[in-house]
């Protein structure tokens, strides 16, 4: 079975309706694990944490299909697996308690044919997007924290094990490693490993890094995802097996050309091939570093310059050229940090411990209306639809989760007044255990929700259009079996107008018989045209079906 095929659990004590499901969904080529009770279908689930997704019989007893449902969505770790109930009324108090359990859509039994696979579709759809967004999200914070963190540090020797542990991390993988070459290009010495806090400075002959000296030369990455195979690791191959290596991938560091080193990344056989994902990532993450080294040799190198500048003014020119030259440098990498937070989708905002807003990007521009100059000028709570103390005091609190995090659905306020429903989220910025700033990323789900509640209207029309089908075909039984009896009363009463003098006394209860049934007889001609469901006000608070609004005219 392929990894990318989608296992399913069905949790439903109907034999047919398993069968009817395990058909379908096999046919759209997802693998199907089957459960009668609610009790194994829960045993099955939490040894399985790879569930694509779950179907349950809302109507289940003991325990109830509801409950199975509350405990499948508490017990769900990581992206959560949607949930499909099964019913097989039109009961809305259901309804809600599905959706307050947990449930993510609803299919009436008896299935119809096509719409469970295609609802399957959408679902794991779904799913898969929200995990790509989680995944994106995840990274740009990442890359965000990482850039905060090298433009910050003036001596980035003092972050180097920090900046490729957390890379590691991140990414997946066995190891992570910086590794800086000489001008020759046949030496070079190891910065930090992430497996190794202790490592410092160690030197290496290049020559036993191939990769390393490819993507010196190149100045292009290089990602091999089975070592054991590539001709250029033909030498040193059975030591890279006996480190547990499967794949590798180095990334240049390198600035204006100028190749400096590189990004060294390895993976085990445990974590598989690089996703791409990850190979952008990474490169990213190596350009972003190049810079932030680079800008700390320079400042070494500013560093002893002025130790000496007592010896001439020549010295002293080339030091203030240098001072230039690093100016220009934190400049490029000013632009190339304000660059990456204007390139984001999400409205990124970040404000000093006053609550001043001083990052304000171009999607934040998008969404509030408000430009950068206004923006700076403002407290951060005025976006806020809500007390943004109460957001202040939740993202200092850990008792929902990490101390200085929060994730929460919120509601800012645009310049034209409009709230804005958004994914809020927040962080608490330190230095040396001081609050410094708050940063916030705003996703704009107004999208989202218009596309749930386009979701939600085509639900409700597919029960209007289920409902109308069973009256018609009910109308139609009706009509049929009445049709017969009033045919024959009509009969009987004329027949018997026909043999009774004129002024026998029951010719007047006769004629009320014919009349009568011939009214009912052009009820029930409605009632057969019956093709749309229309109501109207009776007694009370009850509501009949209108038969003149329910016929089609044109028949």
């Amino acid at each position: 079975m392929g990894a990318d095929v989608n296992q399913i659990l069905v949790i439903c004590g109907d034999a047919e309706t398993r069968r009817s499901l395990r058909e379908s969904l096999e046919e759209a080529g997802h693998r199907i694990v089957e459960a009668e009770t609610g009790r194994e279908g829960l045993s099955i689930a939490s040894k399985s944490p790879d569930l694509s997704l779950v179907i349950v019989d809302l109507e289940a007893k003991n325990p109830s299909g509801l409950e199975v449902c509350g405990l499948l969505r508490s017990n769900t770790e990581g992206h959560r697996a949607p949930i499909i109930g099964l019913a097989s009324q039109d009961d809305a108090d259901l309804l809600d308690e599905a959706l307050s359990s947990g449930v993510d859509d609803v299919i009436r039994v008896p299935l119809v044919d096509g719409l469970v696979s295609t609802r399957v579709a959408v679902q794991l759809r779904n799913r898969q997007l929200q995990a790509s967004l989680t995944e994106q999200k995840a990274d740009l914070e990442l890359l965000l924290d990482l850039s905060w963190r090298l433009a910050a540090t003036v001596d980035v020797r003092e972050i180097l094990f920090e900046l490729v542990s957390r890379i590691a991390g991140a990414l997946s993988i066995d190891r992570c490693s910086l590794v800086l070459s000489d001008e020759s290009g046949r030496r070079g010495v190891v910065l930090a490993a992430s497996d190794n806090e202790t490592l410092e400075d160690l030197e290496i002959d290049l020559a036993s890094y191939p990769e390393i000296q490819r993507v010196l030369s190149s100045g292009e990455p290089l990602v091999l995802q089975n070592v054991a195979d590539h001709p250029l690791l033909a030498q040193v191959k059975e030591t890279l097996a006996a480190q547990g290596v499967w794949a590798l991938a180095a990334f240049p560091l390198q600035h204006h050309d100028e190749p400096m080193g590189v990004l060294l990344l390895r993976a085990s056989a445990r974590h598989g091939p690089f996703p791409e994902q990850t190979i952008r990532l990474a490169r990213t993450i190596a350009h972003t570093t190049a810079i932030a080294l680079r800008n700390a040799r320079l400042f070494e190198r500013i560093t002893k310059e002025s130790v000496r500048a007592s010896e001439g003014k020549a010295q002293a020119e080339k030091e203030v050229a240098d001072l230039k030259q690093v100016e220009t440098e934190l400049r490029k990498t000013k632009t190339f940090l304000e660059n990456l937070i204007d390139s984001s989708n999400d409205a990124i905002v970040a404000a000093d411990m006053k609550g001043r807003i001083i990052v304000w990007n171009k999607t934040a521009e998008r969404i509030l209306g408000y430009s950068r100059e206004e923006a700076t000028k403002m407290h951060v709570f005025d976006i806020y639809d809500e007390d943004a103390r109460d957001i202040m005091a939740a993202l200092r609190s850990d008792s929902k989760g990490e101390k200085g995090k929060l994730e929460r659905t919120v509601q800012v306020v645009s310049k034209d007044e409009e709230r804005i429903p958004v994914s809020l989220s927040a962080a608490v910025l330190y230095e040396d255990g001081r609050e410094i700033a708050t940063v916030g990323l705003l996703t704009d789900i107004r999208d989202r929700l218009r596309i749930e509640e386009k979701l939600s209207d085509a639900q409700e029309r597919l029960v209007d259009s289920e409902k109308a089908a069973a009256i018609a075909e009910l109308a139609g039984t009706t009509a049929h079996e009445l049709n017969q009896p009033l045919t024959s009363i009509m009969g009987y009463s004329e027949m018997m107008q026909r043999r009774m003098p004129e002024d026998d006394p029951n010719q007047r209860a006769l004629n009320i018989i014919f009349r009568e049934s011939d009214r009912m007889a052009k009820i029930v001609r409605k009632i057969g045209q019956i093709t749309r469901y229309k109501t109207k006000d009776y007694l009370g608070k009850t509501r009949i079906v209108d038969l003149d609004q329910s016929v089609d005219e044109s028949d």
